[in-house]
């Protein structure tokens, strides 16, 4: 199994990365679907998804 490497991202590149994937942020830091605005869900945790808390897995696009 290959080793995962985790890269850290400032604020504004992840801003940029959700934006790309059809995500934004709401005002109180959780993300949502740009095309149904409803709340990113985590499929593991089913909990929404603050930006802060969140990671791109491979796979995930």
């Amino acid at each position: 199994m290959d080793n995962i490497e985790f890269i850290r991202l400032s604020m504004e590149e992840q801003k940029i990365l959700l934006d790309t994937l059809g995500y934004d942020v709401d005002e109180s830091g959780f993300i949502l679907s740009k095309e149904s605005g409803s709340p990113h869900i985590c499929p593991l945790t089913k909990e929404k998804v603050l930006l802060n808390e969140a990671s791109v897995l491979p796979g995930s696009t």
